[in-house]
């Protein structure tokens, strides 16, 4: 029996989603430097294929090559999510 009951029932494909995930989404992306700009920049030059990445961005169709959307709503499937807003950027992940 485990010392931590939580700790046995934690999905191992949910920490799978979030350590290697299929696709994210950045917010608080500019087209001038910022630190979500950083972030999207990082992750692009750490090999993470950029038909992977969307952007949350409304007005703009593209930028550094990955899709951009308005808004969460129309992400196309669960989505790792990084926002620039908070100190640990992965804020949301499903399966």
């Amino acid at each position: 029996r485990s010392p931590c009951r939580r700790c046995s029932t934690a999905p191992l494909a949910q920490i799978d989603a979030l350590l290697a995930p299929r696709s994210m989404a950045i917010v608080g992306v500019s087209k001038r430097m910022n630190p979500g700009r950083i972030i999207l920049e990082n992750v692009l030059v750490d090999g993470f294929p950029a038909e992977d990445l969307i952007v949350l961005k409304p007005g703009t169709d593209e930028l550094l090559g990955c899709r951009c959307v308005p808004g969460l709503d129309d992400l196309p499937e669960p989505t790792v999510i990084h926002a620039d807003q908070l100190a640990l950027p992965a804020i949301a992940f499903t399966q």
